[in-house]
Parts: structure tokens; C-alpha cells; sequence
């Protein structure tokens, strides 16, 4: 793994592996995939118009703003910054380990990071009496819900079976009307013991193809919907940069259904690489808007993450090169928002 600047994660130069995989849009052109997303866009407009409107929300905590805000100035991050891609390490002292995506899950995998990221602010910024739905980023109790559950869920909402891959139409759907599986549940550890996934590495996503096609198939989703719970109240599609910003700002990640692939463009005088589209090549691909980051010069930029390839895969993309992708590139790009889960006391802060 090459060397990561500790305060950015990001590695110097954008390396796709070997072995990349990707996973939006299944086999169909980028024509048809666009189409797709944008009949499936409007289907869910007309059918919840309400979901699909970003809301204003509550406003955080002053002392945990206060503190937050500290931490980012720490780690070079200047005024005027919203950069929840540190948001792990503030809570809980370090980064979070994010599994690799082992076949054409980038919708599942590249999201999940920011649906613990938005539970995370939930719980510590805005205090909602909510429980995260494990203790570490290792084992069964892990804060992550279970990937293949919402990889098949999302597959079955746009009748996908068969084959590898997946729209954000069903990510979004899914993640409105079924929520999430957390690792955790008695009875998904007892059929991952007798599929032999039952390793800690294994969650939350098993390291073993056929077994999460088997699920991308539908097979065990019906008899696992029943102990999914935590569906999201929003999660509107976002259509320009100043949408982006906007739900970025309220810690509501984004992500992002693209042919967009990514190089290093640049390097800050602060430390980090600067990133930009690929002209040369193309990646059919999910990847997530994470935050802003304001420079020393206030240059300011998106925090765009690919963390399903690796924790080196964290770009840094200027403000401006984020909106010419919107008004050119035919991004398919949701957000986020208010996840709602089963009441709690709240947890201690950074436990």
C-alpha cells in the first residue's frame, strides 16, 4: 500500500489496482445506464416526494462543534471547512478499516462508509438517542450493517438477479423502505458460521464471491428483512454543486454513480495531492462525496472517497472541477440524510 499523509489519508499518486472492480450499471452502455437512473429517479420523485427533498435539519451541538472544528484545524483543515472524511478518527480515535469490494458491489460498498459517518453525526453532533449498530470495525459487532443484505435488497428493489452489479435507483429505494441488517444479528452469524464466512474479517463484507452473489440473488433477503431496521427519512438525489454543498455541510454524504475516473492533477503547498477526471480512461463505478476541505489559500475542495479500492483511494477534487462534472458529466449522485433507528440512550461521546 503506498505511504498515506496521515492528516489527508490520500496516497500521492492514484493507483487503480490490478484487479479493480466496479459495478454500476451491470453490462449496459453509459447511454442506458443514465436513462435508467433518470426513469428511476422520477418513479421515486412522483412516488415520495417528501424522501426525496433534502431537509433543513437540526442544528448540532455548539460544544461538539466547537471541539470538531479544534480537530480540523489540527489537521490542517482552515475555516469554513466541513471535512467528514476525518469524522471517524474525531470520534473514535482512529480511521475505521473499510473491507475491499471483491466483485461489482461499488453501490453497496462505496456507500456504506458514509451511512456510519452520517449515524456517527446523529449520534455525537445532533444527540439522537440512537445506538450505533456495533462497538468496533473488525468482528461481528461491528459499527457497519452487513453489505451483501443491502447489495441483494437494492438489487431486488430493480430486479436485478443474475450477474454482478447494480443502479443507485435500488441503493436509494432500499435504503428508504428496507434500511440496513447490522452485523451483529444471532441468526445471520449462524448462517455465516454454516456458509463458513463466519471469520472476523468476514464482516461486514465476506470475503468469499459466491456467497455474496448468492445474496445479490436474492437468496436469504426475504428470510433477513424482518431484522433490517434503521431506514433513512431522506435521501434525495442531488443534482448540482451548490445541492452538494448543501447537504454536505449537514453531514449528509453523497454518492455517486459515474463513468468518472480519477488522477492526481496537482499538490498543495498543504500537503495534499490534488485530483481531477481521467480523461483517458473510465470507470463505471459508485464512489462518495464526503466533505469540504478549505486550504491554507482558501482554496476549497471536495472530499471525494473510493475507499472500497483501498484507504489510499481518498481524492481531493477542487470546488470548481466538482461542478463542471455536474453540468457535463451526467452524475447520478444521492444523498444520506436523517437515518431513523430504534431509541436508546445515547451513547458516551468517542465510546
Amino acid at each position: 500500500m503506498p505511504n498515506l499523509n496521515p492528516d489527508f489519508r490520500g496516497a500521492d499518486e492514484v493507483v487503480k489496482p490490478e484487479n479493480a472492480e466496479f459495478g454500476w450499471a451491470t453490462d449496459s452502455t453509459e447511454a442506458e445506464a443514465i436513462l435508467l437512473e433518470r426513469r428511476g429517479a422520477e418513479r421515486l420523485q412522483a412516488e415520495m416526494p417528501a424522501q426525496m427533498t433534502l431537509a433543513s435539519g437540526e442544528e448540532p451541538l455548539q460544544a461538539i462543534m466547537d471541539a470538531w472544528n479544534a480537530f480540523q484545524q489540527s489537521k490542517g483543515r482552515f475555516p469554513g471547512s466541513y471535512d467528514w472524511s476525518i469524522l471517524d478518527e474525531f470520534v473514535h480515535g482512529s480511521p475505521l478499516i473499510w473491507r475491499p469490494q471483491i466483485g461489482g458491489t461499488c453501490v453497496e460498498s462505496n456507500t456504506k462508509p458514509g451511512w456510519v459517518q452520517r449515524l456517527q453525526y446523529q449520534i455525537v453532533f445532533l444527540g439522537n438517542a440512537m445506538e450505533y449498530l456495533g462497538r468496533d470495525d473488525k468482528t461481528s459487532n461491528n459499527y457497519a450493517p452487513y453489505g451483501p443484505f443491502s447489495y441483494g435488497a437494492a438489487r431486488k428493489r430493480v430486479n436485478l438477479r443474475g450477474g454482478d452489479g447494480l443502479f443507485c435507483e435500488g441503493m436509494v429505494e432500499s435504503l428508504l423502505k428496507d434500511g440496513v441488517l447490522p452485523c451483529n444479528t444471532p441468526d445471520l452469524i449462524a448462517l455465516n458460521k454454516k456458509l463458513g464466512v463466519d471469520r472476523p474479517q468476514d464482516y461486514f463484507e465476506p470475503q468469499n464471491v459466491a456467497v455474496y452473489r448468492q445474496w445479490g440473488d436474492w437468496k436469504y433477503i426475504d428470510e433477513f428483512a424482518k431484522y433490517a431496521d434503521y431506514r433513512l427519512e431522506e435521501c434525495p438525489y442531488i443534482k448540482s454543486v451548490d445541492e452538494l454543498l448543501a447537504a454536505l455541510k449537514a453531514c449528509k454524504p453523497v454518492f455517486c454513480c459515474s463513468m468518472l475516473a480519477i488522477k492526481k492533477i496537482g499538490q498543495h503547498k498543504d500537503g495534499f495531492a490534488i485530483h481531477g477526471r481521467n480523461p483517458n480512461d473510465q470507470w463505471a463505478h459508485n464512489m462518495q462525496f464526503r466533505g469540504k476541505l478549505v486550504a491554507s489559500d482558501n482554496g476549497e475542495f471536495i472530499r471525494f472517497a473510493n475507499e472500497s479500492w483501498g484507504p489510499e483511494h481518498m481524492y481531493t477534487v477542487p470546488v470548481n472541477e466538482v461542478d463542471d462534472w455536474f453540468r457535463r458529466r451526467n452524475l447520478t449522485a444521492a444523498a444520506i440524510g436523517q437515518i431513523q433507528g430504534p431509541s436508546s440512550s445515547p451513547p458516551v461521546f468517542g465510546g
